[in-house]
């Protein structure tokens, strides 16, 4: 059968230009292991309006989370 639920608090992200702190509390993002270029990584964003995988600058703070099988 399934396993635990996974659980990826919403801790918003930090900006490329500034580091300010956005979306904490609504929705999260968080890196994934793909790299689109050498400036751009895949990430997997959740908000209301659903799940994203976007390729965003990585010079953005988003979150990692180690998922292990």
């Amino acid at each position: 059968m399934f396993g635990p639920a996974l659980f990826l608090p919403a801790a918003g992200y930090r900006s490329n230009s500034g580091g300010s702190l956005n979306s904490r509390g609504s929705g999260g993002d968080y890196w994934s292991t793909g790299m689109d270029s050498s400036t751009y990584a895949y990430d997997a964003n959740f908000y209301s309006g659903g799940t994203y995988m976007t390729s965003y600058n990585r010079a953005f703070g988003f979150s990692v989370r180690c998922i292990a099988e």
